[in-house]
């Protein structure tokens, strides 16, 4: 799996190279596999945990990531990271750390290169520095191990898994996958800020909301994107614009903070340049509402910053026939093709009583691309997760027949694995509460200033007119103080609509069976509804299961899964042992797994003998050959 090392004559010859993290200090050289200036604690505290214990960090990283590193060997206070300017470096399995150095920043950095050379290869070094060959390639990829929270032993949302690159066949880090990136948009997440998002536009969507969640996306749309302007002196009317929109400023006047969490020597500027749409989506998480091309952004960025070797397409709904408004993602293995649609409706315009369409040529997939293999996911309807396939046979907003042609390529990125927002996340939630206090105060006072349209406009859309009729009720419900039990019943009711989510509560994953059962985001409650009454599937269906499930669960799943599982490969009403050869075929004979399957190590042989005879010389066989290889 490793990568031969490139040759270099320097003092280690043909040894691995050595990832360095690289010292603040260091001005004159390139700086070196030390992407982080010291984290302030106030942003990250768990970086200034004392007296970690070697074995627990190694284990629970290890575990998270699928990867064993019982056998790296940290090395505290080490005077060879002073030799190439370092903090700390890791070379083969070993990691040493400068006197000072040996923190939880640090160390999850460093493990985070172990994980990823586990994964990935070793480097190959791109430099040396005082006659040792350095790497200086892979930081973003440990840093984002290093930022990514630790995860409970029995959590579900294990957010990293090995998966095989269709293209070279090199194991990849896969972080979040479509459906994990849907739970953002629909799950709260109090630790990384996210809240659930509410739909902030059409089909009554946000009607119970009293139109808050509608006065939200225009404010925070205005908020992001519209640029302020002042007057060129005094004694000038004429006015020009500032530097930015009001998100802008608020980034600006804390360039300082934000470099402090970034790599030495960083851009302000360029950086916030080429991730500011990352950043404006996660203050759309953060204050929990969006309309369709809000939750398309969000779930962009979280499949870009969390993924890798995909594609990731921000698509619309397109036609030279219809009008259509709606945006999601589309995920893909290969780049995507493109063609021209000419004279496609993109919008319409209102001129009285007159309605008329307004036509551009828009780039859409090319034909020859299958949509079978291609994912959509949808938050804003619904939570929806399908095949392009099932999108375009009709289960769409408009419920429509469509084929690639409508399908319209608005943006397209490769995933990167890598979140500007990890290392500046608690600034950005200070400018989103920010944000909220001050257009709750213009609520308060009907005099909201960063709406673009005047705000007596607004009064015209009935989910405004609404809040407007409710505005004193609202406004106590999103009090800090509200007693819910002791409110008036109007305001209880009121409470409940805005908080109590009408519509689907879990995400609508309809994709193939198969592909439910491979994806490894697909939770032991999924499993329970997939799975349940297995012995009575059809042959086929039996067979997709047994072939696309991933066995490596068993013993980890929900005992009752573990039962269906059981029923449907050796009980029915069958007396064919083809299921159960299929099974043994496709855990190759694993004695453990059917130890597991046949409720674990205490129960087995009692269970063993309720399956019929034929199978049950089967399973024995492989459990007697287990036996003689163990003697």
């Amino acid at each position: 799996m490793k990568n031969p090392s490139k040759t270099f004559t320097t003092k280690e010859g043909q040894k691995p190279p050595i990832q360095a993290k690289q010292r603040p200090i260091q001005a004159k050289q390139r700086p070196i596999q030390a992407k982080q200036r010291p984290i302030q604690a106030k942003q990250s505290p768990i970086q200034r945990k004392p007296n970690v214990d070697n074995q627990d960090l190694k284990t629970q990283m290890g575990k998270q990531y699928g990867v064993d590193l019982s056998g790296y060997k940290e090395h505290q206070n080490s005077s060879f990271p002073d030799k190439v300017g370092a903090q700390a470096t890791i070379q083969g399995k070993d990691i040493h750390y400068a006197s000072g150095q040996f923190t939880l920043q640090n160390r999850k950095h460093e493990l985070g290169h172990a994980i990823d050379n586990t994964l990935n290869g070793t480097p190959q070094g791109n430099t040396t520095i005082q006659g040792y060959n350095i790497d200086t390639t892979r930081e973003e990829v440990a840093d984002k191990i290093m930022h990514t929270p630790l995860q409970k032993q029995s959590d579900d949302t294990t957010p990293v898994v090995q998966q095989k690159s269709k293209s070279s066949g090199k194991t990849v880090l896969q972080r979040k996958g479509e459906k994990k990136a849907l739970r953002t948009t629909l799950e709260p997440n109090p630790d990384l800020g996210y809240k659930r998002m509410r739909r902030g536009n059409r089909r009554g969507s946000v009607s119970n909301t009293q139109g808050l969640s509608t006065i939200k996306v225009a404010y925070l749309r205005d908020y992001v994107e519209t640029w302020t302007w002042e007057k060129k002196s005094d004694n000038d009317n004429k006015k020009v614009p500032q530097k930015g929109s009001f998100f802008i400023q608020e980034l600006i006047a804390r360039e300082d903070d934000i470099l402090n969490c970034l790599p030495k020597k960083t851009n302000f500027n360029a950086w916030v340049s080429k991730h500011h749409k990352a950043l404006k989506a996660y203050l759309f998480s953060y204050l929990g509402v969006g309309n369709c091309g809000t939750f398309s952004q969000v779930i962009t960025e979280q499949l870009k910053a969390n993924t890798t070797d995909q594609w990731v397409v921000q698509c619309s709904m397109v036609s030279d026939m219809n009008y259509y408004d709606h945006a999601f993602v589309l995920t893909l293995p290969n780049k995507p093709k493109r063609v021209e649609l000419n004279n496609a409706i993109v919008g319409i315009t209102r001129n009285g009583g007159e309605v008329k369409d307004r036509r551009e040529t828009v780039n859409v997939l090319d034909r020859d691309i299958n949509p079978e293999e291609c994912t959509v996911v949808d938050g804003w309807n619904n939570y929806e997760l399908m095949t392009l396939k099932q999108f375009q046979n009709g289960k769409n907003p408009y419920n429509k027949e469509l084929n690639n042609s409508n399908i319209r390529v608005e943006k397209k990125h490769k995933a990167t694995g890598y979140d500007p927002v990890a290392p500046i996340r608690n600034i950005l939630q200070d400018i989103a509460k920010k944000c909220m206090q001050d257009l709750n105060q213009q609520l308060k006072e009907d005099k909201p200033q960063i709406i673009q349209k005047p705000w007596e406009n607004w009064t015209s859309y009935p989910r405004v007119q609404n809040y407007k009729k409710k505005k004193d009720d609202v406004l106590a419900v999103l009090s800090s103080d509200f007693d819910k039990e002791n409110a008036p019943k109007e305001q209880q009711e009121l409470h409940r609509l805005m908080y109590d989510f009408h519509g689907s509560n879990t995400i609508n994953d309809q994709r193939p069976l198969a592909t439910q059962l491979k994806d490894p985001d697909t939770t032991d409650q999924e499993l329970e509804k997939l799975l349940q009454g297995a012995v009575n599937f059809d042959d086929d269906t039996k067979k997709t299961v047994i072939k696309s499930f991933d066995w490596d669960r068993l013993g980890e799943i929900p005992k009752i899964v573990n039962t269906y599982l059981f029923a449907m490969v050796f009980m029915g009403n069958s007396n064919s042992t083809s299921m159960t050869e299929l099974f043994l075929q496709t855990i190759n004979n694993d004695a453990n797994k059917v130890i597991k399957i046949l409720g674990g190590e205490k129960d087995y042989r009692a269970i063993l003998k309720i399956v019929k005879e034929e199978k049950r010389k089967l399973l024995n066989q492989v459990l007697n050959n287990n036996n003689d290889n163990s003697n």
